[in-house]
C-alpha cells in the first residue's frame, strides 16, 4: 500500500503580501502589512497536498517558530529585564539531513490536519503547542510538563520570516513566537542538543559552544537561516 500523502496548512502569497515589495529577513506585524490582523490573515488558510505546496512559491506553507525564554537566570535591570533565550543544534542523527549540526532558536514545524480547529487561529496554536511538546520538556509555574499556559502566549506573533531567495524560503512562513517557561530541556537527546543563553551571547554562540563539547555533544556549525535573522535582531527576541 503506498504511503498516505501528507497535507500542510498554507495560504496564498497574494493574501500574505498585499504590497509590491516583498519583505525579506525578520519583519514585524504591521496591520499595513497583512490588511488586518494576524487571525483575519488565518481566515484564508487552508490544507494543501505537501507535494503540490513544496514545488508552488504562489503559495506559503504557514510555519509557527517558538522561541523558549526562561525567568530562571533572568537579569534585571532599571527598565527591563532579560531572559535567557533556548538554544539548540541538530545533531547527524536527524532526519533533516541539509540541517545536521544546524543552530536554532525557534522550535518549529508544519501544521498538519490533526491540529485543524473550527477557529483558524488555534489551529495555528494547535501546531504550534504539538511542535513543542515533540521537541521540549518545560516547567511552567513551578508544575513540571505543565503547557497550558503556554497557549494564549502564541495567539499574538512578534513578527515573521520570510526568505524567497532559496527554493525552500520560498514556500515557507515563519510566524515568530514566543513563550515564558521555567526551565526547558530536549526530549530527543539523541537528535537535538540545548541550553539557554542570553541573548547578548547569540550572535558568537555557535563558535563558544564548541569548546563545550566534551560536555554537551556540540559539533562545528552555524545558525539556520531563520535564526540567524532572529539573531541580527536580537532586541526583538526578550519578553517583555
Amino acid at each position: 500500500m503506498a504511503d498516505r500523502p501528507e497535507f500542510v496548512w498554507v495560504i496564498e502569497r497574494e493574501k500574505v503580501f498585499t504590497q509590491k515589495i516583498t519583505p525579506y529577513g525578520f519583519f514585524e506585524y504591521q496591520l499595513s502589512t497583512f490588511g488586518g490582523t494576524f487571525e483575519h490573515l488565518l481566515e484564508d488558510a487552508f490544507f494543501m497536498e505537501r507535494a503540490h505546496a513544496e514545488m508552488n512559491p504562489q503559495y506559503k506553507q504557514i510555519i509557527p517558530y517558538i522561541i523558549v525564554n526562561t525567568e530562571h537566570g533572568m537579569v534585571e535591570t532599571m527598565d527591563e529585564k532579560t531572559y535567557p533565550t533556548f538554544v539548540y543544534q541538530r545533531t547527524p542523527k536527524g532526519q533533516e539531513s541539509r540541517l545536521h549540526n544546524m543552530f536554532s532558536i525557534g522550535i518549529g514545524g508544519h501544521i498538519n490536519p490533526e491540529d485543524a480547529h473550527e477557529d483558524n487561529l488555534w489551529t495555528f496554536v494547535n501546531g504550534a503547542m504539538r511542535e513543542l511538546q515533540e521537541e521540549l520538556g518545560v516547567v511552567v509555574d513551578g508544575d513540571k510538563e505543565d503547557f497550558v499556559s503556554l497557549p494564549d502566549q502564541l495567539c499574538e506573533p512578534i513578527g515573521f520570516l520570510n526568505d524567497d531567495s532559496t527554493a525552500v524560503g520560498s514556500v515557507h512562513l515563519g510566524v515568530v513566537c514566543s513563550v515564558l517557561v521555567g526551565e526547558a530541556w530536549i526530549k530527543e537527546e539523541d537528535q537535538l542538543v540545548g541550553e539557554f543563553v542570553y541573548p547578548h551571547q547569540l550572535r558568537v554562540y555557535p563558535k563558544t559552544a564548541i569548546k563545550s563539547k566534551d560536555v554537551m555533544g556540540y559539533e562545528p556549525g552555524e545558525y539556520e537561516s531563520w535564526s540567524q535573522f532572529l539573531v541580527d535582531r536580537n532586541e526583538e527576541l526578550d519578553v517583555k
